[in-house]
């Protein structure tokens, strides 16, 4: 087992844990358990800890569907501050965007693949120092939770406007002609057996 940094204060967060109600206590168990499968991830898995780490911040949002776009950042500028949810931001390898990638689209931002394709790799360091912060982060959030009793005043982090590239957009999805395609196709075909 490794041992783990706990804070001077944690015989009273313990008490001020047990004295929250039933609601609360179920609450931080779920960002408690998100937390324990990121860490049951470490070393092997390290885009699904980073992901984990992210949705254990994210399980500490406020609970109601008015909070449902809440992120990561959010979260962490809620409980900590704005600078320290920018600084989790800047990295080129952003949480939000690596769990969002994992969990929908299975990538691996990691390289964890890597080593069975070939034997000598070069890992990222960004992703390193992205995950290091990111997993002190997530660990002062959910203390900071406790501290609070679960309550805190949510801070919304400004949205980075989206990209665009000029001509850049296709249609996604399976195979299939567009509707209007199909009724061209279809008067075209319509002429020909007249004609015939």
């Amino acid at each position: 087992m490794h041992e783990q940094w706990v804070p001077a204060d944690i015989e009273e967060l313990w008490r001020t844990f047990t004295g929250l109600p039933a609601a609360k206590r179920d609450h931080f168990l779920r960002a408690g358990n998100a937390h324990r499968i990121a860490r049951s991830m470490w070393p092997e898995q390290r885009t699904a800890y980073a992901s984990f780490l992210v949705v254990a911040c994210e399980a500490l949002k406020p609970i109601g569907k008015r909070y449902d776009n809440v992120n990561v950042y959010d979260v962490v500028a809620s409980l900590l501050s704005s600078s320290e949810a920018e600084q989790l931001r800047k990295h080129s390898a952003r949480p939000q965007r690596v769990r969002s990638k994992h969990f929908h689209r299975g990538e691996l931002a990691a390289g964890e693949l890597l080593p069975l394709l070939i034997h000598d790799y070069f890992a990222d360091p960004s992703f390193t120092e992205m995950l290091s912060e990111l997993s002190r982060v997530c660990r002062v959030c959910l203390i900071e939770w406790v501290r609070r009793g679960g309550e805190y005043t949510l801070v919304r982090m400004s949205r980075p406007k989206p990209r665009s590239v000029a001509g850049s957009a296709h249609r996604v999805g399976g195979g299939g002609a567009k509707r209007s395609d199909l009724t061209t196709r279809s008067t075209q075909t319509r002429r020909k057996r007249r004609a015939g």
